[in-house]
């Protein structure tokens, strides 16, 4: 294809990507952004932005009082869940567009983008993958995804930032597949969103781009958040203990969990994270010798499935990111029933523990979900790369 019919491609996509971020835009503030006003998560972000803009520390008293004071109607007391700034400082320079338009523009236009990029994950994966999905599997599989696993559309509601993360994972992994260094560094920068959430994945991108010779990338992204936190030294004064200190409160009245403790007791949960992490390990040394498109899908679920397991999460949003390994699974499995049948399950089974219970059930849902899609995912691995070497022996040529 010729530079001028490619360009022209990418201008159409990208035009039909901008109609319909706007159109979703329109109907988000009708449907949610107009109701729910400041009650979103978005808000504390788009409040403490604008303070480090205009040159204040996001995390003072006094901006946490505004954000309580906007969402509450009053400040809260210490033993409530207490609204405030608790994200790094670097935040105010990645989504900049954001925090300079009036609040009602800007979370609608956020959740608007929210829910494109859950539109298009799918889409985004298939294409990736070259998965012959089509017809009625593919309608299944959007609609189990997006509406029957109940946290996407959840986080598109509460304005959060899990489909951003999401969508940056697809596109560092699409573009690190075939070799756009320029893209694969953005999906990158675009974790920065909410690094800790990711920190698993985005290590295993750069070691993969290292394994590749792609230092660029790598330098790349080591400057940038070199030049982002020096950027915010420089406008807002020290800020680091600040966002600890914050961080530690905010440990303290939130809803973070570490998943194995759902088990109730320290050195069984303490146990299980060690098997995880040799599983890992193990999962991540099998596929090392696979070529680096057909490599990437397997150490990106992985590496997905371990963070959920193995970090501490915020209530339970990022299960949004097993989204991956389930498509992973279910595409390795070639039309499977079998595990079709159990993913579908464990997408639905959110509603299940929402309907017991969701304040109790919550740390046990966390723990769960991603330890059965890394069973399916092992199982389906074995299967899968025997299949592999099978059809790699019948392409040798014989004597």
């Amino acid at each position: 294809m010729g530079w001028g019919k490619q360009s022209r491609m990418y201008f159409y996509i990208f035009g039909v990507f901008i109609i319909l971020w706007i159109l979703l835009s329109i109907a988000t503030y009708f449907l949610t952004a107009r109701f729910r006003q400041h009650l979103t998560d978005f808000y504390p972000r788009w409040e403490g932005s604008r303070a480090a803009l205009a040159g204040e520390n996001p995390y003072s008293p006094e901006v946490s009082w505004i954000i309580q004071e906007t969402m509450f109607g009053r400040r809260q007391e210490p033993y409530e869940i207490v609204q405030h700034y608790v994200y790094p400082a670097t935040l105010t320079w990645l989504l900049i567009p954001f925090w300079i338009l009036p609040y009602p523009i800007a979370v609608s236009l956020w959740q608007g983008l929210q829910l494109l990029l859950l539109l298009l994950c799918p889409v985004g994966v298939i294409l990736l993958l070259r998965w012959e999905l089509r017809g009625i599997s593919f309608f299944l599989l959007a609609i189990l995804s997006l509406f029957g696993f109940r946290h996407p559309i959840n986080t598109y509601v509460l304005g959060q930032f899990i489909p951003f993360v999401l969508a940056s994972t697809i596109l560092a992994w699409y573009r690190t597949a075939i070799n756009k260094p320029v893209i694969t560094y953005l999906g990158l920068l675009g974790l920065l969103v909410r690094p800790e959430v990711v920190v698993i994945p985005i290590i295993v991108l750069l070691l993969h781009n290292w394994v590749e010779r792609r230092r660029g990338v790598i330098a790349a992204w080591i400057g940038s958040l070199f030049f982002l936190w020096l950027l915010t030294r420089l406008w807002i004064g020290p800020w680091e203990f600040d966002f600890l200190n914050g961080i530690i409160s905010y440990t303290g009245y939130s809803f973070v969990r570490w998943p194995p403790l759902a088990l109730g007791n320290l050195w069984i949960g303490m146990l299980v994270a060690l098997c995880v992490i040799g599983w890992g390990m193990w999962m991540l040394w099998s596929v090392r010798n696979l070529p680096s498109p057909k490599r990437l899908p397997w150490e990106i679920s992985v590496s997905v499935v371990t963070t959920l397991i193995l970090l501490p999460q915020t209530n339970n949003y990022t299960l949004v990111l097993a989204l991956i390994p389930i498509w992973v699974t279910l595409w390795a499995s070639e039309g499977a029933y079998l595990n079709w049948i159990l993913l579908s399950a464990i997408l639905l089974s959110p509603w299940v523990f929402y309907a017991l219970n969701e304040t109790l059930f919550s740390g046990v849902e966390q723990l769960i979900i991603p330890l059965v899609i890394g069973g399916v995912l092992t199982r389906q691995w074995k299967v899968w790369i025997c299949k592999e070497r099978k059809d790699q022996a019948q392409q040798l040529p014989r004597r």
